[in-house]
């Protein structure tokens, strides 16, 4: 056996050992060149992933909660407005999450929460860029609130989150008796534009990029203060940080 083949035989033997294999002679392991080549590069791959993980320690601790404030604004609410909690909700009628949360948990958070008058529940827009219907299905929401239909088309269109395409909405809005001329007429013309990009505008100077984001404070007349929470959390989750903050002085 040559030399070259005789380091490679010792290789293969050392990866067995260490994985328990039973001990074998180097005269046993037959390596064409080509094979041998493999095996080398596998080794050093092998090694390089070693590496990386020795030089990785251990893994960073979760970041911790983030406040930020948000200013007063004119929006969509549920709740007494002197409820003792605020939460917002920065939302995209096409982003999966945000129904999730609306079908997992919204409903009883109303029930628990905002019909008792402890929670006071804003509901602000951030169309994500890469949702192509996003942006008028927001439109579409406030269009339906200019003639109090509000929180039915939201609960439409989270729910069917996949078909928010023009005609879709139209025929949700004729579902709830609104008038469909002028509400498409509302709808292509972008009426609401300038508010949804108000939400935008405020979501990115307090660091939101995604949805569901949260916002949950003590409730302000001067906005609201509080901390960030990102994602669909089960209601559970929730319903503890609701507790804990409603039980701080």
């Amino acid at each position: 056996m040559t030399p070259r083949r005789l380091r490679l035989a010792a290789l293969v033997l050392a990866l067995a050992a260490a994985a328990g294999a039973a001990p074998l002679r180097a005269d046993d392991i037959p390596l064409t060149k080509a094979q041998g080549d493999s095996i080398l590069v596998e080794l050093r791959a092998i090694r390089q992933l070693l590496a990386q993980q020795g030089t990785r320690g251990a893994a960073p601790a979760p970041p911790a909660d983030r406040t930020v404030t948000l200013p007063p604004v004119t929006a969509y609410e549920l709740g007494r407005k002197d409820a003792p909690l605020t939460l917002v909700e920065f939302a995209d009628y096409e982003c999966p999450y945000c129904r999730q949360f609306h079908t997992a948990v919204f409903e009883k958070l109303k029930r628990e929460w905002i019909e008792p008058g402890k929670l006071r529940f804003i509901s602000r827009d951030l169309p994500l860029d890469f949702h192509p219907h996003s942006f008028k299905a927001t439109v579409a929401a406030r269009c339906a609130g200019a003639t109090g239909k509000f929180w039915e088309l939201r609960e439409v269109m989270l729910v069917n989150s996949d078909k928010l395409e023009l005609p879709s909405l139209v025929q949700y809005a004729a579902d709830l008796g609104v008038d469909t001329t002028k509400f498409a007429a509302c709808v292509r013309g972008e009426t609401f534009a300038p508010e949804v990009r108000k939400d935008m505008a405020d979501a990115g100077t307090a660091g939101i990029t995604g949805t569901p984001t949260f916002v949950l404070g003590k409730t302000s007349k001067q906005g609201v203060t509080g901390t960030v929470i990102i994602g669909a959390m089960p209601y559970a989750d929730l319903d503890a940080r609701l507790k804990k903050l409603l039980a701080t002085k």
